[in-house]
């Protein structure tokens, strides 16, 4: 697991240092303090390889398209829009600094390529690879990934014609498994029975409906029902007919999508923003807990973002009784231009709450 994480040049990031982290960490703070620019981060490392490496994360704040052109795609994501400071990333991996992993992200003004079609396919070449093909210039980021050191991936994604394209000149591994939701996303089911059935497939999906059990006691099963081009995951709570677990309320619905996402990023981390969205405060203490579980079995880190008091309390509850060790809370404040987070143990933020302590 991610035990800190150091961030230079990122968004409202100009130079922050978090640690440590737990099993599960939730993150508040006031509007505008880089709560949710934290789990991009975040993201970022894990998702290094795709081309939507930053439209992904607008996408996550209600923006499709990149106002100003292709030119300015990039320019979001860099502290005061300066893009001639790169971009850093840092990972630790245990409490001795011995697992460090790094992430550099610059822009690169004058990236030359080759777009070779493939039939219906289009590949990208790099400048230093021979094409018959005339070469274009296009903005690029310049993405370089690295362990202790040592250079593990190096990629260029280029902004052509058709879209976003990514070339990676070597890659010596995987990225572990990550998943974000944003909180301002509706639920995606179709993607929620994608997930149920890769992992019903293999035998796995019965945790699941384990963890939905304590918001629905009458669950009996889960299973995945195709309508046309469609796929639904339905519950089995003893009626005549299965029912969408949709219909049966925002509460158990997110936390299907939440228990779906920690158990099919087994060894990899899970991102939820907001997570109290949608959900009654007098649930959370039972989707904290079962998240924690699910944490557990699946040794799948989870960070999350919250604006309510009752959901910090309702986290204190649910973690309580054998699970401490796992949670721990951390409060973002800007001071004097930078942010700066105050990391609270469960102990602390336990204090904290009995006496009525304001830590969001």
């Amino acid at each position: 697991m991610i035990n800190s994480i150091a961030i230079e040049n990122f968004k409202r990031f100009r130079n922050f240092k978090l640690s440590p982290l737990s099993r599960v960490t939730l993150v508040g703070g006031a509007n505008n303090v880089g709560k949710t620019t934290l789990l991009d981060a975040i993201f970022a490392v894990y998702n290094r390889l795709s081309p939507d490496l930053i439209l992904r994360q607008y996408a996550g704040r209600g923006f499709n398209f990149v106002p100003g052109g292709a030119e300015n795609i990039w320019w979001p994501i860099f502290n005061e829009f300066r893009t001639d400071r790169e971009i850093r990333i840092l990972f630790n991996w245990d409490t001795n600094n011995h697992a460090e992993e790094k992430l550099s992200v610059k822009l690169n003004k004058s990236y030359a390529y080759n777009v070779v079609p493939f039939g219906s396919d289009v590949a990208v070449r790099g400048s230093n690879t021979p094409s018959n093909q005339p070469e274009m210039q296009s903005y690029a980021l310049d993405v370089i990934y690295s362990k202790n050191n040592q250079d593990i991936q190096v990629s260029h994604v280029t902004v052509a014609p058709n879209g976003l394209l990514m070339k990676t000149d070597f890659s010596h591994e995987n990225p572990k498994p990550a998943s974000i939701m944003g909180g301002r996303l509706i639920s995606d089911y179709a993607m929620d029975a994608q997930m149920f059935g890769s992992l019903d497939v293999d035998y796995r999906a019965s945790s699941v409906t384990s963890f939905l059990k304590d918001l629905e006691p009458r669950l009996k099963g889960l299973s995945v029902i195709a309508w046309g081009n469609k796929s639904v995951v339905y519950g089995d709570i003893g009626m005549e007919k299965k029912m969408p677990v949709a219909f049966m309320g925002d509460g158990i619905s997110r936390l299907l999508t939440m228990i779906l996402a920690i158990a099919t990023c087994r060894d990899g981390v899970v991102l939820i923003d907001e997570i109290e969205n949608g959900i009654h405060y007098s649930a959370m203490r039972n989707i904290w807990r079962n998240i924690g579980k699910a944490a557990r079995e699946y040794n799948c880190q989870v960070v999350a973002t919250t604006h309510s008091y009752e959901c910090i309390a309702a986290a204190k509850s649910g973690f309580a009784g054998g699970m401490q060790e796992d949670f721990s809370y951390v409060r973002l404040d800007k001071i004097n231009g930078h942010i700066v987070p105050k990391v609270y143990t469960y102990d602390s933020i336990s204090v904290a709450l009995d006496a009525e302590m304001e830590v969001r």
